[in-house]
Formats: structure tokens, sequence, C-alpha cells
């Protein structure tokens, strides 16, 4: 539940700074035995923070981080621009709903996590016995699982599998057809997740009817989202409204190819409704923060095993990195786009990290890094100068 004291206007400024009231009734109790007082938490975040800024301010279009402490808001601040001169410049806000590209996954495998528990199945139940019933099964399909796809590990063989027709149904349908070779090695594909979009409305529709009796892929896609923001979203003390998988607003955060990018921006009419299960929620800082903290350190929204898997199994989790033997877990989404101008591809990141000592920090960005550095190069040095 979102429950922050902002700060008077005068230090506001045009950014927004919020500390939360710290209540720990729900949270877990993984943290260190000396937790930080809000004043001290507060003066180490703003440590973390002079370095987002500095890494961030002039060197993309537009930003929105946060950082958190035991999962609660300490600083959740947004720079730089929504939309340039081009396109009727405007600054970002923290309430500025944006595509986090991959970082959905970490999104869909706890929602998957959690709709199978609510059936009384789990990551090991089979997937094919779920799959429309007129497709046809390719070689060795009958052994992939839930886990496979949520871990990456189906071994399908990929057909464009990072294009984003390849998450449609009739893409996927082709791909299940020619079947799979058994790997046990984590191959990253958007198509594992996108599967999750046709499975999990049918087995919904096995209960309720929900799909029709011909279904097509905006069906499964509507269905899939309802599930995602009627039943998950709310878990995490948000309104279904808070997630999106289309821009619904007049004035959208918008994607450019620099942060000096004087051309028109792109992204205004997306719509990943098709798409949500591997990529292609929309989402504002603010939210996001609430449903990552959520996960690490409130126990009535995913039990403390079905975490353990998630992160041990890098389900949604990409990067669990080693410094100095203290574990950071990372999660990133980037999506690639070529210049009307250059024709060269770079790319714009979101990014979200559980840090040693319980912090926390995401960070959403709408253009590529003016120097080619990424988000984990500014979350890592960023979290060093404490």
């Amino acid at each position: 539940m979102k429950s922050y004291i902002s700060l008077p206007n005068s230090i506001l400024k045009r950014h927004r700074i919020v500390l939360c009231i710290v209540t720990t009734a729900f949270f877990w109790s993984s943290c260190s035995d000396t937790p930080l007082s809000g004043a001290q938490a507060f003066e180490d975040a703003s440590v973390i923070e002079s370095h987002i800024i500095k890494s961030l301010d002039g060197y993309v279009m537009g930003y929105s981080y946060s950082i958190s402490h035991r999962g609660e808001p300490v600083i959740i601040k947004s720079g730089g621009y929504a939309r340039n001169g081009t396109d009727g410049k405007r600054e970002f806000r923290t309430d500025d709903k944006m595509h986090i590209a991959h970082l959905s996954q970490f999104i869909t495998s706890v929602a998957s996590i959690i709709f199978l528990n609510q059936r009384e199945m789990n990551v090991d139940s089979k997937i094919h016995s779920y799959l429309p019933s007129w497709w046809e099964i390719g070689g060795n399909v009958e052994n992939i699982s839930f886990a496979n796809l949520l871990t990456h590990q189906t071994g399908f063989k990929r057909l464009g599998s990072q294009r984003p027709n390849a998450a449609t149904i009739d893409s996927i349908q082709v791909m299940v057809e020619i079947g799979s070779e058994p790997d046990p090695i984590q191959k990253f594909s958007n198509q594992n997740y996108a599967m999750l979009r046709i499975l999990i409305p049918n087995i919904l529709d096995r209960e309720s009817g929900l799909l029709g009796p011909v279904p097509v892929d905006i069906d499964y896609g509507i269905v899939f989202r309802d599930y995602i923001r009627k039943q998950v979203i709310p878990l995490a003390g948000l309104s279904e409204f808070d997630l999106n998988t289309f821009y619904t607003i007049d004035d959208p955060v918008l994607a450019y190819y620099s942060v000096d990018d004087t051309g028109s921006g792109y992204g205004g009419n997306w719509n990943f409704l098709l798409l949500s299960g591997a990529f292609g929620y929309v989402i504002n800082i603010e939210d996001m923060t609430n449903f990552w903290n959520s996960f690490w350190y409130q126990n009535n929204f995913i039990n403390r095993e079905d975490q353990s898997w998630i992160i041990d199994s890098n389900a949604g989790l990409f990067d669990t990195i080693t410094r100095n033997d203290q574990t950071y877990h990372i999660q990133t989404g980037s999506w690639t786009y070529a210049s009307n101008q250059a024709g060269q591809h770079k790319r714009v990141e979101t990014i979200a990290a559980h840090l040693p000592g319980d912090w926390d920090i995401i960070i959403f960005t709408n253009s590529p890094h003016k120097d080619r550095k990424s988000l984990l190069d500014v979350v890592i040095s960023s979290f060093d100068r404490l």
C-alpha cells in the first residue's frame, strides 16, 4: 500500500521526493538486526541518488527512479523529459507510465506462480495438456513444464523469437508443432513467456468458459490481462488500472534515439495486449516499486518457498551477481530500435535491482545512454557510493 510523506514544495522543486512511514507488520524479517532509522535511510539513499542523477541527467532524454530500504520507498524522483520540444516538451513525472520491456517477465513469473498455487498445481506440471486442443504437438513438447517456460529452458527452436510478432499465437503454434530439443541451458526467448498468455487463459476457460468457442489472439490477450490486473496486481496493494497493456493517456512518455534527439519520438500508440506475457506492460515507477518490494518483503503476496524458487531459478531474474561475497539480484529490460537518421541500433533500458543490506533500486529511461553506459553500471556504481 502507498503511504508516503511528501516534503515541502520548496524542497521538491520539479521532482517528487517521498519518504515512507515504516511499517513492518506484513514484512519478512530477513534484514539486519539493527535497521536504519528513517533519517539514516534517507541520508544513505541520498548518497546513492546523487550518483544516479550524475549518471543520468543530460545523458538520457528522461528518467524516473526509486530507492527503497527494507521494502519501503525512501526516494522516488524523475528528471529530464518525457517528450521533447518536437513532441510538445514536458518533464518526466514519477506517475508517468511507460513500457518496461523485458522487466515485464518478472511480473509474469510472479503471476504464474500465484496462478498455479491457486489451482494446486506446481511449476513441474506439464504444459501440453493445457495448450489449445487443435494444435499439433511436436517432439518433446509433452516433457516441457511450466518451470521450463519460466526459466527459459524449453529447448524450443526459436523462430525469430526476439521479434514482437514471434509472441503472437500463430507463431507460438508453429513453434509447438515443430517441437523442441531438450536443453538444460537457459536460452532467453520471448516465446517462452508469451506461451503463458495462452496457457493461463486456456486453464481459466476450462473453469469459466471465458474464451468463447473459437478464440482468437485478442481473446487470449484480454483474458490474460484481466487475470493479471484483477487477481495479481491487487495483492501488491495496487489498483487493477495501475498496470496497462497499452497506452490510454493523451500525453504518453515517448522513446527517443538519444538525449539530444530533435526528431519525433515513438511509442504513444503502442499496444502490447497480444505480447504482454513476454513483454510490454506499461506501469509507472511508483507502482513498479510497490510490486517489486512486495515480492521481496511482503509475505502475504508470495510465500517464501515460491520466492526462493523464483530467485534460485532465475525465473524472470536474468542476472544474479556476486561481488565481494555479496549477492545482487538484477532484472533488466531493454528493447532495440534503429534511428531514422543513422540506422544504428541502440538500447532503451529499465532495471530493478535487489541489493545487499536490503536496498532496492529501480530505474526507467526513455532513450539510450549518451555514453552507452548500461543501467546495470549506473546501479552498481551508485550503490558502491554507500
